[in-house]
């Protein structure tokens, strides 16, 4: 069975029940690090049985170069919901818009030196 976006403390419930869990979809990426807290460490005290399937890890596009140095867009300007939930509740809720450009300025000091894009070096986080 796979999951997608359940808690760890639900997801344990269903294994401790025999349910056949393999996968959990959840949101990761350099800024979203929740699932380091409970949901990895879940996982390897099962001996790796449930993998994670992440997403969001782009956080709809924000992490790339398009970004880089742009001003904070307005939330009644993005007409792209995940756009929007990305800046709201994620961005917003990790820092400020600022800490977030010399967020991007270090990914992209790392992404010249590899001659990659921001987000190819916010996917192998």
């Amino acid at each position: 069975i796979g999951l997608s976006t359940w808690s760890t403390d639900y997801m344990i419930d269903l294994i401790d029940e025999g349910a056949p869990i393999v996968t959990n979809q959840v949101a990761f990426s350099v800024i979203d690090t929740r699932p380091l807290v409970k949901m990895i460490p879940a996982c390897i005290e099962r001996n790796n049985s449930v993998q994670l399937i992440c997403h969001g890890v782009l956080l709809g596009g924000f992490l790339s170069n398009y970004w880089l140095g742009k001003s904070e867009p307005s939330l009644t300007k993005i007409n792209n919901i995940s756009l929007s939930m990305y800046l709201q509740y994620i961005i917003k809720k990790w820092g400020s818009w600022e800490l977030f450009q010399d967020m991007l300025k270090v990914l992209n000091e790392i992404a010249i030196k590899y001659q990659v894009s921001i987000s190819n070096v916010a996917i192998k986080r």
